[in-house]
């Protein structure tokens, strides 16, 4: 059974790493962020901190994440 690509190439998580290379923000902004509870679309898998690209991007735009 052949699969039909994914329209939207956009990850549906970013690592840590990736959100500050995309986003221009520092690694630390992040982890202190989460840390507080204050990251939106941040999860835990396992040991890694993983953020939904989808959520943390909305609350960017909208201006909700100061």
């Amino acid at each position: 059974m052949k699969r039909e690509p994914i329209a939207d190439s956009t990850p549906l998580y970013w690592s840590i790493p990736v959100a500050a290379e995309q986003t221009g923000l520092r690694r630390s902004w992040f982890y202190q962020r989460s840390s507080s509870g204050r990251l939106p679309g941040a999860r835990r898998a396992g040991k890694y901190l993983i953020i939904r690209v989808e959520e943390f991007l909305s609350a960017l735009e909208t201006g909700t994440l100061r």
